[in-house]
């Protein structure tokens, strides 16, 4: 059999007049003088706008089979306008069957897309859409929406009427600001609008208080409002890669703050009051210019994960390592300028991974003995020279890292260890360098 490819050949002249219930797949309903869209009119509209659209639609087949669209009841209420999809392939007008993926061309979105009235779900990703036609506000059940690199610069104002709307996500975009409006949206759970040019978010932030998940980074944001204190519900907060140089006290109110990622940024320090984030379990602060951290931090008790890599530290608080963490795993704390560890170390007994690495610590602790559940250990490029003789009790040691030391022979302190069969990384020691 010979394979083709349906197109659509008619074109179509769409008058569309938007009720709050369109019509189904292929019924139209009697409006009198006015004749509302079906569905399935209205796919067609956005396809004849888009004459090079590579969309592969087969208008003999119900809109179910079409390529990004998702129906139920009849209804279209999924619709998926992406790049990079893969087509459906018409043989003999009759079969149908998924080729390799595909690159669609769209450009623009016309007015009738506001008919889809039972439209959950809608995304736009890579193509070359400008705008959004006014009618989008039309779309009084959409849950979801995703914009993804996209040459809008600027967000409708008929997005902030869609009041059921539960995760708008604005990625990669040209967008520069966001408007008050946002505030609008009371239902949002997820708000993504990280890779933009965003150097502002506005105070109406705050009324989205059943918002869970905030991404906005890859921006240019120096500061961020005390309004963000009212996302009580808020579990991710996610500021990587601004230009952020502090953090407001009023972050104390994100009581339910499971992740806070502010790696990248220029933070001198961190507010007491981050000690209020007691469900707290990830925090990312690497690559800013911290010399100090908190003694409040100590009463993150639920953190998992500290990671601190590329600062400005020399000492960690002592009352850090002698908090009741319940379940920290990993700290990270490579590259800052770390002369020793204080003995209460070897309190957080969940710890499984310490990377020290790249420091100017010349000794360790003997609390460091207690870390019975540690499997990793990395003191590589520091100033070492002995070791404790406790180092031995580290019984769930896989891995420890210390080249680049000053080390002058094997520590004797290793030689239990070795019978365990862990890794030992020495490499880079004067002792090795002498006998080569």
């Amino acid at each position: 059999m010979q394979k083709k490819h349906v197109i659509i050949k008619n074109i179509f002249v769409l008058i569309c007049v938007c009720f709050t219930a369109c019509n189904n797949d292929d019924q139209i309903i009697d409006a009198g003088a006015k004749t509302p869209l079906s569905d399935k009119e209205v796919l067609i509209a956005i396809y004849n706008a888009n004459p090079d659209n590579n969309l592969n639609w087969d208008i003999t087949k119900s809109i179910s089979s079409w390529q990004g669209v998702q129906v139920r009841d009849g209804r279209v209420v999924e619709l998926h306008l992406d790049r990079f999809s893969s087509p459906i392939i018409i043989i003999d007008n009759n079969t149908s069957e998924t080729s390799d993926s595909s690159e669609i061309s769209i450009s623009h979105i016309p007015e009738e897309i506001g008919c889809l009235t039972n439209l959950e779900r809608l995304s736009f990703s890579h193509i070359d859409i400008k705008g959004l036609p006014e009618t989008i506000k039309d779309l009084q059940n959409l849950e979801s929406l995703d914009i993804v690199g996209t040459k809008i610069t600027e967000i409708p104002e008929s997005i902030y009427s869609l009041s059921n709307l539960e995760f708008l996500s604005l990625r990669n975009t040209k967008i520069k600001s966001i408007d008050p409006g946002i505030g609008n949206l009371s239902k949002l759970k997820g708000l993504f609008l990280e890779a933009n040019g965003l150097s502002k978010i506005p105070i109406s932030i705050g009324k989205l208080t059943q918002l869970e998940y905030l991404f906005l980074r890859n921006n240019q944001l120096s500061e961020i409002p005390k309004s963000i204190e009212n996302l009580k519900h808020l579990r991710g907060l996610y500021l990587d890669n601004n230009l952020l140089r502090s953090i407001p006290e009023s972050i104390s109110g994100l009581v339910n703050l499971k992740s806070l990622n502010l790696e990248n940024n220029r933070l001198r320090s961190m507010p007491e009051s981050i000690s209020k984030l007691v469900n707290l379990e990830l925090l990312y602060l690497d690559y800013n210019q911290l010399s100090n951290m908190p003694e409040s931090i100590s009463k993150l008790v639920n953190l998992n994960l500290l990671s601190l890599d590329y600062n400005q530290l020399s000492n960690i608080p002592e009352s850090f390592f002698s908090a009741p963490f319940l379940n920290l795993g990993k700290v990270s704390i490579n590259y800052n300028q770390l002369k020793e560890l204080p003995e209460g170390i070897g309190q957080i007994e969940t710890l499984r991974v310490l990377e020290l690495s790249v420091n100017k610590i010349t000794e360790l602790p003997k609390g460091i003995g207690q870390l019975k559940q540690l499997e990793t250990l990395d003191l590589s490029y520091n100033r070492l020279h002995t070791l404790p003789q406790e180092i031995e009790l580290l019984t769930s040691l896989e891995t420890i890292n210390l080249s680049f030391n000053q080390f002058t022979s094997f520590p004797k302190e290793l030689v239990k260890l070795t019978n365990g069969g862990i890794n030992i990384d020495l490499t880079g020691n004067p002792f090795l360098q002498d006998s080569n």
